[in-house]
């Protein structure tokens, strides 16, 4: 079964979605848009290949193909929480372009350029920590006694090294909070953080003072 088509010309379709990233089939897809093919066709490939072999050739009204990427947030990649962001998008796109978005990784002393979206995009964790999954923060906790340097308990709240021993509360990037590693108790270094985030930080266990 298919949707009605958004479009009528095929150079919408291009402006909309070529070089974006979108979901099909509950995965993520790198698309790009060819102008002479019929309204609505697009390839899609799998995220890191532009291999001519992997790529498949679909209608955006399939039902699979979904326009609208779901929200970004913290992404586990190898041992830090990676923020990944949107800036505001003046071409309007309908996929996710890479080029509006911007990638924060919380990392004591790492001098390293972040690494880039599409990597993110690529890695092993994305997938589960885009449906929701992730360390709880027991686990988390001991992530860190290991080799992490951060860690991220959802799409909104990490919990990393600042300082030796000390461990920084991170909400959409911002450093909300501390504490030293051998305690429990985040102390919050935000000024009147709204309700709504207070919830989200209890919800996952974490307590504060």
């Amino acid at each position: 079964m298919s949707k009605a088509s958004p479009y009528i010309k095929q150079d919408d379709v291009h402006m909309r979605l070529h070089n974006t990233y979108c979901m099909y089939d509950g995965k993520p897809v790198f698309v790009t848009v060819n102008v002479g093919y019929p309204v609505g066709d697009v390839t899609i490939y799998p995220p890191g290949s532009l291999d001519a072999a992997k790529a498949k050739i679909i209608n955006i009204t399939n039902d699979k193909f979904k326009f609208v990427f779901p929200e970004l947030g913290y992404v586990n990649y190898k041992n830090c929480a990676v923020y990944l962001g949107r800036r505001p998008d003046r071409n309007q796109r309908q996929g996710l372009d890479p080029a509006s978005c911007y990638a924060t990784v919380h990392a004591q002393n790492d001098s390293r350029l972040p690494p880039s979206v599409s990597t993110i995009i690529c890695s092993e964790n994305f997938i589960p920590n885009l449906e929701g999954i992730y360390p709880s923060l027991q686990e988390a906790r001991k992530l860190l006694k290991e080799d992490a340097q951060s860690v991220a308990i959802s799409k909104r709240v990490a919990i990393g090294f600042v300082a030796r021993n000390l461990l920084g509360l991170f909400y959409d990037s911002r450093l909300i909070g501390a504490c030293n590693i051998k305690h429990d108790v985040f102390s919050i270094t935000e000024d009147r953080l709204p309700s709504l985030v207070l919830s989200r930080l209890t919800n996952l266990g974490i307590t504060y003072e």
